[in-house]
């Protein structure tokens, strides 16, 4: 089962605390993952820089090392590892992504609408 981390209203990779819940519940490990569509195009209006596949794209996925909790460990700071293992993930295989990003929610703006790459 794939779940997406950040929420259906965003921000953009704000881990909720759900994902971390649901696997200490379940006593199941989080493997982060990171797919990448080329060529995308990124809507950049949008809260999570939704990123739709361009015709005859390939994907790209990326996995992780699965992150099970540690003994004592609650539900904030397996959240807490969880965004850190996605933004590695992000910062190592789609480098300009998370720079856009990073500078995005540091500026509080959008980049132009409908930005290729």
């Amino acid at each position: 089962m794939l779940i997406a981390v950040d929420g259906p209203s965003g921000p953009r990779g704000h881990v909720e605390l759900g994902i971390a819940a649901l696997a200490l519940r379940c006593r199941a490990a989080v493997v982060p993952v990171l797919p990448i569509a080329s060529p995308r195009l990124r809507v950049a209006t949008s809260w999570d820089r939704l990123q739709i596949p361009l015709p005859f794209a390939r994907l790209r996925v990326h996995f992780g090392a699965p992150l099970a909790a540690l003994p004592g460990e609650g539900s904030p700071e397996l959240r807490d590892r969880i965004a850190g293992a996605l933004s590695e993930l992000e910062l190592a295989h789609d480098p300009e992504e998370a720079r856009r990003a990073k500078a995005r929610a540091a500026a509080g703006s959008a980049d132009p609408e409908g930005e290729r790459g």
